[in-house]
């Protein structure tokens, strides 16, 4: 996962939600792919949660 979203931006993401790199990466891995069969609807999970920002926001309440 931490590949896909660059160390930086994992970093950033793992901190806003007070936890490890690896820990943030993990949880993601198992967390997308059911936001992506919950929330898309002929491919457009972004537009459905509310663009980037809303998929790191749910991502964050699911890790939470």
């Amino acid at each position: 996962m931490t590949g896909l979203m660059g160390e930086g931006p994992m970093a950033d993401f793992a901190g806003s939600i007070g936890t490890d790199t690896g820990t943030a990466a993990n949880g993601l891995a198992e967390v997308l792919p059911q936001l992506m069969d919950q929330s898309s609807s002929g491919g457009a999970l972004l537009e459905s949660v509310g663009g980037l920002g809303g998929l790191m926001g749910a991502a964050k309440s699911l890790l939470s």
